[in-house]
């Protein structure tokens, strides 16, 4: 009835939300990189985050064909495959510059090679994240079903169980769609971890560079 479109559409929502929400994280964690000053504007985040929405979802689409024919096969080569390409959508972004962007194709090898340096660690990494956020998604989920049954068994007004029925999904979608962002921020993490190793990138190094010349500034001024 009207509650299950209403599950159908919100679920919808919050994975189209949960996808835009993984590259604007992305594209701001890019952006800051990208910064002279630490400053990053958001009108440039969500540029970034434009460019990348066509072709991340193209290679997203690759990449689960890729890990679907994986695990017919067996689970295990799904499994590889699906931690080999889980930094893909990270490497896109991350890519999306202003004259020279890598080609899906491109990201897709990237985020293999990555991943390769320490597959075992990422897989290890990813599995424990998605623990964390599947024990939290089924905390949000069950009081939804439940008040929604007990709104069912009560025989009560029809108008008062879709209400309840909608209040409780609402509650748990938008708790979902903030735990879509978390694992957005984990993931992003691994990728630019994983790139510093790789290429001896280092964001943390920027962060660190910039309090120093804050802390430089002041001591010139006092001295001024």
């Amino acid at each position: 009835g009207i509650t299950y479109l209403f599950s159908s559409l919100a679920n919808l929502v919050v994975s189209l939300a949960s996808f835009v929400a993984l590259l604007y994280v992305v594209s701001f964690v890019t952006e800051y990189e990208e910064s002279k000053d630490g400053v990053v504007q958001n009108q440039l985040v969500w540029d970034r985050v434009k460019k990348s929405f066509w072709g991340a979802v193209g290679g997203s689409l690759i990449a689960g064909i890729a890990i679907f024919v994986g695990i017919m096969f067996c689970l295990i080569p799904g499994i590889w495959v699906g931690v080999s390409f889980s930094l893909f959508i990270a490497a896109y972004v991350a890519e999306r510059k202003r004259e020279v962007s890598g080609t899906v194709s491109d990201c897709l090898v990237e985020s293999f090679n990555l991943v390769k340096q320490d597959w075992f660690g990422s897989f290890a990494y990813l599995f424990v994240i998605s623990i964390i956020a599947l024990a939290f998604y089924v905390a949000l989920y069950v009081p939804a079903l439940f008040t929604t049954v007990m709104g069912g068994l009560s025989h009560s007004d029809y108008i008062v169980q879709v209400l309840i029925g909608t209040v409780s999904y609402t509650v748990y979608y938008i708790g979902a769609l903030f735990l879509s962002t978390l694992t957005s921020v984990a993931t992003t993490a691994l990728y630019y971890d994983l790139k510093e190793r790789a290429s001896g990138f280092s964001l943390q190094k920027k962060i660190d560079s910039i309090g120093q010349q804050e802390d430089s500034d002041d001591n010139f001024n006092q001295f001024s």
